[in-house]
């Protein structure tokens, strides 16, 4: 049976033994953390059929880098929903900067 190696402390790392705000505790539980649930991504499909747009337009954003945020998942594309609803906000924002003060 081989001795799995201990893990190493990095250097200049406290040691948690020694810092007095975790006196006291015995284990620590950590769950793991799914940064982004892929069931919630949308694809291209998804994004048009949102905007109300072909794929064909979407893609062309993703093409000259003026749409909405996108993932490379292997050759899929994928897009975080609250990306495409700040990407579609930001374009209404621009559109009335964009707009001249009349009398000004």
């Amino acid at each position: 049976m081989t001795a799995i190696p201990a893990a190493r402390k990095p250097s200049g790392a406290p040691d948690i033994k020694e810092d007095p705000r975790w006196s006291g505790v015995r284990s620590v539980r950590v769950e793991p953390v799914s940064v982004v649930d892929l069931d919630e991504l949308w694809t291209t499909n998804d994004v048009a059929e949102h905007c109300n747009v072909s794929e064909g337009a979407v893609r062309y954003w993703r093409q000259t880098n003026t749409g909405p945020p996108y993932a490379k998942l292997g050759r899929l594309v994928r897009y975080r929903p609250s990306d495409v609803r700040a990407w579609l906000d930001q374009q209404f924002e621009s559109d009335r900067q964009a707009v001249p003060l009349i009398g000004k």
